[in-house]
């Protein structure tokens, strides 16, 4: 599944059952609410540097990679079965 890049006024809740979840290159997510992201065993990639997840950020997959450009991210629930990583500037 890959994020095209907008705004979510409340919660993003997304379940990928056939692959990962992956941040389309030059697009901006900002969620108001809670992120909750699930991609069974595969890659979750939301490494935009202008994203701005203000709710808690909460994941389950593979190597976990996040970035929040505008700093302040907490982070919720993390399940990762490989590396995670969390960049908030």
């Amino acid at each position: 599944m890959v994020a095209r890049g907008s705004r979510w006024a409340r919660d993003l809740d997304i379940t990928s059952t056939d692959g990962g979840i992956t941040q389309a290159p030059g697009t901006v997510i900002v969620v108001d609410g809670t992120t909750t992201l699930d991609a069974g065993t595969s890659d979750i990639t939301l490494d935009g540097p202008g994203n701005d997840f203000q709710g808690p950020f909460n994941a389950s997959g593979g190597a976990i990679t996040v970035v929040d450009g505008t700093g302040g991210l907490v982070i919720g629930n993390i399940d990762a079965e490989g590396d995670f990583d969390a960049t908030s500037t």
